[in-house]
């Protein structure tokens, strides 16, 4: 324990606080042989506190285990979205009625006469079906929504 007190002081944490129960473990034993002890907890340095003065640290309840969760909690945070106009890909499976995407996706697979033997060369076609897809299926909204 001396060791991990140095440590904590070498990198100047301290201990965060908490709201709740105390106790963040117990042994689940009855009468004398019953333990409770606080083991968890946040910790943080001076710099980080000044980022975050408004953290929460709150330990919940025993689910189903012998720990509560310590959660920290941070409010007041703006986060900055970059405008990346980039979206994760997901596949619709409501696709795969549209004749469109069959078409994108065969028309793909069939233009590179590539022998299948690396996981880069399957990435790749996977990589240009999703652009192809993205277009076509944006193209395929604007004409559904326009009528």
């Amino acid at each position: 324990m001396n060791e991990f007190q140095q440590t904590l002081d070498n990198c100047s944490l301290v201990d965060m606080g908490f709201e709740g129960q105390c106790f963040t473990w117990l042994n689940k034993r009855q009468g004398a042989a019953h333990v409770q002890e606080r083991l968890d907890r946040f910790c943080c340095n001076k710099d980080w506190h000044d980022l975050f003065p408004s953290v929460r640290v709150t330990n919940g309840d025993f689910l189903h285990s012998d720990h509560r969760p310590v959660v920290a909690t941070l409010e007041n945070v703006v986060r900055i979205q970059k405008n990346d106009k980039k979206r994760c890909f997901r596949f619709e499976t409501h696709w795969l009625k549209d004749e469109e995407c069959h078409d994108i996706v065969n028309h793909t697979w069939s233009e590179f006469n590539v022998p299948l033997d690396s996981q880069d060369s399957i990435l790749d076609i996977f990589g240009r079906c999703v652009e192809r897809l993205g277009r076509g299926i944006r193209i395929s909204l604007v004409r559904f929504r326009g009528g």
